[in-house]
């Protein structure tokens, strides 16, 4: 039986407030407790005790949006012309290299993610990282299968070929739609009744609210130059975030990732769903999508969560620099917010958050210790987001 107490000048339970000079009592790996130090000694006094000063102590970083099966692209991708042109170059790269050679590098950023001190991702796969035990031993992922048939007479087919490799490789997956510019609405229609949790690439680029708006520019193009283009497709005239509306895919066991491109319909539309949308910051920088409006989001009561989205468009799959990005990016966020937003709200989004995403009684002992060669003196959020320590430790 494994017992013990950690201590720090402060824990940040998130899912209650901050406790100073407090800790967490585990056993076999699941909090027994929270609360502070004179509690936990008096209650548990034959655990052994390990003490880190100048330190705070924080749940494991929920990475909810990331594409490992793509980090074999890292930097790869420049020169494109917009969004669909990044699309583009994605898809030469991989369809000149064998599944087999994309492993290595993806063992290499899942290493990455774990030590930045993240425990648990929502993992995008096109089928060959489908196995559930792919990275057990280095992190936790929620499998999402990604399919894409924008002919929607081939619907039916294309879900009944995903759910049988599902059903052999990993049953536990969950059969996703791309985006909208990619994936019929009869086919999205069918994934958000059946999928839970669901996640979507949703309102991304200029070019995909054109689409969808006026059944024009690069994404036509593209979709004819593949040979995918459905000469039956009527664009629904609408915005990205009500065109998935009519098809079911809001709600809380939903998440959107990226959103840059919304209005306030759109956020009041998210807002009474109760659906989750995504940050991915970084990535929407390096592919030319534009700036999510994190603040609106958050004025809106939208909850948000984190992603790194992949190694093809982000130039590291550190929570930390993510955070931090976001961090230097909104100079009104709250830090307690930016810390929920990358450890419980990712969690309830990947449905785990009876797992990860805080530190409570019940949940896993998974945690990060965030260290400085000096007193704390701001309030510890700040300390962690800013990147004011000096040392990391993942348990």
């Amino acid at each position: 039986m494994q017992r013990k107490i950690y201590l720090a000048d402060w824990i940040l339970p998130v899912s209650s407030s901050p406790i100073p000079f407090g800790g967490i009592a585990v056993e076999n790996g699941r909090i027994l407790q929270v609360a502070d130090k004179t509690t936990l000694l008096k209650k548990f006094p034959h655990f052994p005790i390990q003490n880190f000063s100048n330190a705070v102590l924080a749940p494991s970083w929920v990475n909810a949006h990331c594409h490992l099966e793509l980090s074999a692209f890292a930097g790869m991708i420049s020169g494109f012309d917009d969004f669909p042109d990044w699309i583009r170059q994605l898809l030469a790269l991989r369809s000149r290299i064998n599944p087999q050679d994309l492993l290595k590098p993806a063992r290499r950023a899942a290493k990455e993610l774990a030590a930045s001190g993240c425990v648990l991702t929502g993992d995008i796969t096109n089928g060959d990282f489908l196995a559930a035990d792919l990275f057990s031993d280095l992190l936790e992922r929620v499998v999402f299968y990604e399919i894409l048939g924008f002919d929607a007479s081939r619907a039916g087919s294309i879900l009944m070929e995903a759910q049988a490799r599902r059903d052999v490789e990993n049953p536990a997956a969950q059969i996703i739609p791309h985006a909208p510019y990619s994936t019929s609405a009869t086919l999205i229609q069918k994934l958000a009744n059946t999928s839970s949790p669901f996640s979507m690439h949703l309102a991304e680029s200029i070019e995909e609210s054109e689409l969808l708006l006026k059944g024009s520019g690069s994404f036509k193009e593209f979709l004819k130059e593949r040979g995918v283009w459905d000469a039956q497709w009527r664009p629904p005239g609408k915005s990205p975030v009500a065109f998935v509306r009519d098809l079911n895919c809001l709600g809380n066991d939903k998440l959107l990732v990226h959103g840059v491109q919304v209005n306030q319909q759109d956020m009041t539309l998210l807002k009474k769903s109760g659906i989750s949308v995504c940050v991915c910051a970084r990535s929407n920088e390096q592919t030319g999508v534009g700036e999510m409006p994190v603040m609106e989001y958050l004025a809106n009561g939208i909850p948000l969560c984190v992603g790194t989205d992949s190694l093809a468009g982000n130039i590291d799959l550190d929570m930390n620099n993510e955070i931090y990005y976001i961090y230097n990016k909104n100079s009104q966020i709250e830090p307690a917010e930016l810390i929920r937003m990358t450890t419980l709200n990712g969690a309830e989004a990947l449905g785990q958050s009876t797992n990860y995403g805080a530190l409570k009684a019940g949940l896993k002992s998974r945690f990060n210790v965030f260290s400085a060669n000096r007193k704390i003196k701001e309030e510890p959020e700040r300390f962690i987001v800013s990147k004011s320590w000096s040392s990391l430790q993942c348990f």
